[in-house]
């Protein structure tokens, strides 16, 4: 089973807001926008995965950063994804996405998890809010060489809510080996910001079930705290010699090559 939370910037700053997350044993939370200091003192991200028991696996830069004078900026704001106990991150980076015509380019963050020998994708996406702009951005999405491998499952999580029509959402994954398995608009109504999806392989090795979706209980007064969705990758086929394809760890890339699976099993 994976346990995955989002969480946006306003909630990162209210201390209630975290609270009931340390009982649910997250696997990932995606923040949304957080800031990480240069320093290690006090650092909000790593600050937020030692209240939750997690581990601060990966920190994406925004690049709708506010301008500076040239001096040293002692904290930037970005995306980060938070890891659990059970969780293992094979892989992590980011990518631009194109952003307004008015605008800097958005940015897209990616982690690659494994747990109970399951390889699920991770993308942490900053959207523009307007829908040609998201039309283009999901295109490039869509259309990249991560979602060209073969993974249990693969989840995307954004801040912005998609505002396009589902019949012009579906054409747009095409360019990829996956389809929604659970719809990209917000898993529950409310005033809960951003949007959190599942997606499946068109050719699936594996079935995935969901078991639960929502938004976050409790925290922020306005209610204003994140989506949550809990679901599970079951091989289809029994065979212990039928694995699911899983994708070049840090150390098999360091090793060259797939051969050394074995390191990442």
């Amino acid at each position: 089973m994976f346990k995955i939370m989002t969480l946006d910037g306003r909630a990162n700053r209210q201390r209630p807001a975290i609270e009931p997350l340390p009982q649910a044993s997250l696997d990932v939370l995606c923040c949304h926008s957080i800031t990480s200091s240069r320093t290690d003192n006090g650092d909000p991200t790593r600050v937020l995965a030692t209240a939750l028991g997690m581990t601060s696996s990966c920190f994406a830069a925004s690049r709708r950063q506010p301008a500076t004078t040239g001096r040293l900026v002692p904290a930037i704001r970005g995306l980060a994804i938070l890891t659990g106990a059970s969780v293992w991150m094979l892989n992590s980076g980011s990518f631009p996405l194109p952003g307004d015509q008015e605008a800097e380019d958005g940015v897209a963050q990616f982690g690659l998890i494994r747990k109970d020998n399951a390889s699920v994708l991770i993308l942490n996406c900053q959207l523009a809010t307007s829908a040609a702009s998201q039309q283009r951005q999901l295109c490039a999405l869509f259309s990249h060489p991560l979602l060209k491998e073969q993974y249990g499952a693969v989840v995307l999580a954004a801040d912005q809510q998609i505002v396009l029509a589902a019949k012009k959402i579906r054409p747009l994954t095409l360019g990829s080996n996956y389809r929604l398995r659970h719809s990209l608009t917000a898993v529950s109504p409310g005033p809960v910001e951003g949007m959190l999806c599942l997606l499946a392989a068109r050719e699936a090795a594996a079935m995935v079930s969901v078991r639960a979706a929502g938004t976050l209980p409790g925290g922020y007064r306005s209610g204003r705290t994140g989506h949550r969705l809990e679901f599970e990758v079951e091989r289809i086929a029994p065979d212990p010699k039928h694995r699911l394809s899983m994708p070049l760890s840090f150390r098999e890339q360091w090793l060259g090559g797939r051969e050394h699976r074995a390191f990442a099993a």
